[in-house]
């Protein structure tokens, strides 16, 4: 009885052991990508296969990017506020509310056409293969009504 709670014990430790170790390799390069100040770049880097000089590129091209899009944001956000006071305070759609909503809709829309641009120019960095899969990544979340345009960019 005493061999089997041993050889219970002694597999059960081997199999634990065995778990982490395995955790530990597996989660790697994950952890390291995200313990990079710019996580998300570093993603991109490695999921699109990026040289150092097409990395380079599109790193300048990201920061390059970042005041367009925090302007669109911020103009977004102002629109956004505006819009939910106007139709707090009334009970049917006023020629302000209108206006307001039509302003609204040219926002976001002027901010997925710059976003658009963005990554085509991203895109025409990477390889030809990697450059479709980017593409195809990308529009998927500029075209999603009530996107998280901010959080695409891994700000």
């Amino acid at each position: 009885m005493k061999r089997a709670a041993l050889v219970l014990l002694i597999t059960l430790a081997v199999a634990v052991a065995g778990y982490f170790v395995f955790y530990e390799m597996a989660t790697r390069p994950t952890r390291c990508m995200m313990a990079h100040q710019d996580c998300g770049m570093a993603w991109l880097r490695n999921e699109y296969h990026l040289t150092d000089a097409q990395f380079d590129k599109v790193m300048k091209m990201h920061d390059d990017y970042r005041p367009t899009c925090e302007r669109m944001c911020q103009r977004i956000a102002v629109a956004n506020e505006k819009l939910n006071a106007l139709i707090a305070s009334s009970h049917t759609v006023t020629p302000e509310i209108d206006a307001t909503l039509k302003e609204w809709a040219t926002l976001q829309n002027e901010c997925r056409m710059a976003m658009l641009a963005h990554v085509y120019a991203v895109s025409a960095e990477m390889n030809p293969e990697d450059g479709q899969r980017y593409v195809k990544m990308a529009t998927a979340q500029i075209v999603t009504p009530g996107m998280a345009h901010a959080n695409l960019l891994a700000h």
